[in-house]
């Protein structure tokens, strides 16, 4: 039994000091994801897409499923939302219309772009009005932060979700590339 557990030490200790040796990795990226529980369908497609940037390493995603029963929500809700380095709002009529979305995730996710410690993504889930809503924060000259001022993920010029996408697959994998790319750049940025 000794006879194998030497080369096992040994073995854990050789790749203990390559490791350190190694240059430290890029940091991790911070997802929250806001969405409507309304929409627990399509996040849960959507999340699997999401789910490659934490199995790449590139980025722990936080969506309010990793809830624990009997925590309270709200705090923990906003803790991690401080956290966040991107913050993912998956638009749709139900995510615009939610007080909570607005008056708290999306009035913090842009108090967060506006200082400069997170990057906001808008990903358009579904067809909807959402270019004149208001993000509950406003700009340095007073006007409200919309919606529509900051890019959009939105493949093929669509909804991931409407109807006349050629491919859904095809459209969940646009927005994953698009969603990666703006994570790489932010945390290139961020340093």
């Amino acid at each position: 039994m000794t006879i194998y557990a030497f080369p096992t030490i040994l073995t854990i200790f050789i790749l203990n000091q390559f490791r350190s040796n190694m240059p430290e990795t890029e940091k991790k990226a911070k997802i929250f994801v806001s969405y409507s529980h309304e929409d627990a369908g399509q996040m849960r497609e959507f999340g699997k897409y999401l789910k490659v940037l934490e199995l790449t390493g590139q980025a722990d995603v936080w969506m309010d499923g990793k809830l624990v029963a009997g925590t309270e929500w709200d705090p923990e809700i906003k803790a991690a939302l401080e956290k966040s380095d991107i913050i993912l709002i998956l638009i749709t009529i139900n995510s615009i219309i939610s007080k909570y979305i607005k008056h708290v995730e999306m009035k913090r996710a842009y108090e967060k772009y506006a200082d400069g410690s997170a990057r906001v993504i808008c990903v358009i889930l579904d067809e909807c009005p959402w270019l004149q809503v208001p993000t509950g924060t406003l700009k340095e000259d007073g006007t409200p932060y919309l919606l529509k001022n900051f890019q959009a993920v939105k493949p093929n010029a669509m909804a991931i979700y409407d109807p006349n996408q050629p491919n859904l697959a095809s459209a969940m994998n646009t927005a994953y590339k698009q969603i990666e790319a703006s994570m790489k750049d932010f945390m290139a940025k961020k340093g």
